[in-house]
């Protein structure tokens, strides 16, 4: 975010705003390369945070006392709410003030990820940090060599359809919709 501040702030790191159509200068290859460097970063900050946050944050509760799972579900409950609330934001006061300002905008967003970044790291000796067992590469290689071994079997004709597909009833289903051919 402090990257595409400063390229909405910075003189040198944006062309001169257009005046006509006709007289618009186009962003020289530096000030490109720096735009797209913010907004490299930009995504892959979100795309590391993004799949983190709900693992990280359920690590935080014992989920084998009754306790800790009734608190698994508040943070669900506040998680998808203050998402919820945050989109709401994004998509009004957000757009709002870069229709303003894009300095204003990008420095308030900038100021809040950096006010998050604090707050991480103070409160980063009290968190619950459960290291990873064995690796993920592991399980993505046993997946290619099993599908290797099998890509020769053929899947048996079976009668009941649905065998594969379609779980007998139980005790804990409550309600169970009939398996149909009417969407093929």
């Amino acid at each position: 975010m402090v990257v595409l501040t400063l390229t909405a702030w910075v003189p040198q790191l944006h062309p001169p705003s257009c005046t006509s159509t006709e007289h618009c200068v186009p962003p020289t290859s530096s000030q490109l390369g720096f735009l797209i460097l913010g907004l490299a970063w930009l995504a892959l900050g979100t795309g590391g945070i993004g799949p983190c946050t709900i693992p990280f944050a359920i690590d935080q509760f014992d989920t084998t006392s009754s306790e800790g799972k009734k608190g698994v579900n508040r943070f669900f409950n506040w998680y998808y709410i203050s998402q919820t609330i945050v989109t709401l934001i994004s998509l009004t006061a957000i757009v709002y003030l870069e229709n303003k300002s894009w300095v204003l905008a990008f420095g308030i967003l900038s100021l809040l990820m950096s006010f998050s970044i604090i707050i991480f790291f103070v409160g980063a000796s009290v968190y619950v940090y459960i290291p990873p067992e064995g690796t993920i590469f592991s399980g993505i290689a046993q997946v290619f060599v099993a599908a290797y071994k099998k890509h020769h079997l053929k899947i048996p004709v079976i009668e009941d359809e649905g065998l594969y597909y379609d779980p007998p009833v139980d005790a804990k289903t409550l309600l169970k919709m009939p398996l149909t051919k009417q969407l093929r």
